[in-house]
């Protein structure tokens, strides 16, 4: 999926900092702990929801699923994508 402009915007304290990060009406929402997608259009959460590991920033890892998918996810059925989801976090490894 090629990358359009890409707004981010981060509010809270340093130790609970929370990230949206948004492309083409797909965001992605959380905190450092834990992030998932949300459709713009329909407000709603959608897909895996990543829960960080080794101090790894889980918004990031959710922006990279999203980089790295090769379609909108929204048009992926759930269990393609949770399979997608798991693909790219092994493929990290």
């Amino acid at each position: 999926m090629s990358v359009p402009s890409v707004k981010r915007y981060t509010w809270g304290t340093t130790s609970h900092k929370q990230c949206l990060y948004n492309i083409m009406g797909i965001s992605v929402i959380g905190t450092r702990d834990e992030a998932a997608f949300m459709c713009d259009t329909t407000n709603t959460a959608f897909g895996p929801v990543h829960i960080s590991a080794n101090g790894e920033d889980a918004t990031e890892v959710m922006w990279d699923l999203l980089t790295w998918l090769e379609k909108d996810p929204r048009l992926y059925p759930p269990e393609e994508l949770e399979s997608s989801y798991y693909d790219f976090i092994n493929s990290r490894d």
